[in-house]
């Protein structure tokens, strides 16, 4: 057979093309990689979604002696210190925009408090929550 070769394994002897394949071993691990990605991008998701309706609310607590007035919106808006916000939880991280300026915050949320670490904070923030997010409304039938 033209084009042919032995490789020898041991014992044994294997017949291999000499033509290269025409998916290169390079491409498939690349591919595979990028599938493993994805599927751990789509995991995520539902945890991205189920962390914001704890957000919702009116937050306070002290940073360096100075109160914070924290208000997160259901609808991704809010107030920082009586000033208007956007927000969003990425990656299982608040980020905050304000005017443009976006800081990000790795949190801990439970039903009572809310803790944030990160933007220009050297400390953890600990804040208290003074109001519940508002009920969903329910459609009548």
């Amino acid at each position: 057979m033209p084009g042919a070769g032995f490789i020898r394994t041991g014992r044994s002897a294997l017949l291999c093309s000499r033509t290269p394949s025409p998916i290169p071993l390079e491409t498939e691990t690349v591919n595979a990689w990028r599938r493993i990605g994805i599927i751990l991008l789509l995991m995520t998701m539902p945890l991205q979604a189920a962390i914001i309706p704890r957000l919702v609310g009116h937050w306070i607590g002290a940073y360096r002696g100075q109160p914070i007035d924290l208000q997160l919106n259901g609808d991704g808006t809010g107030s920082y210190q009586n000033q208007p916000i956007k927000w969003q939880v990425q990656y299982g991280q608040l980020r905050i925009d304000r005017d443009g300026e976006v800081e990000v915050f790795a949190m801990k949320a439970d039903a009572e408090t809310l803790v944030m670490a990160g933007g220009e904070m050297a400390t953890l923030l600990v804040l208290v929550r003074v109001s519940e997010p508002p009920e969903p409304e329910v459609a009548d039938e």
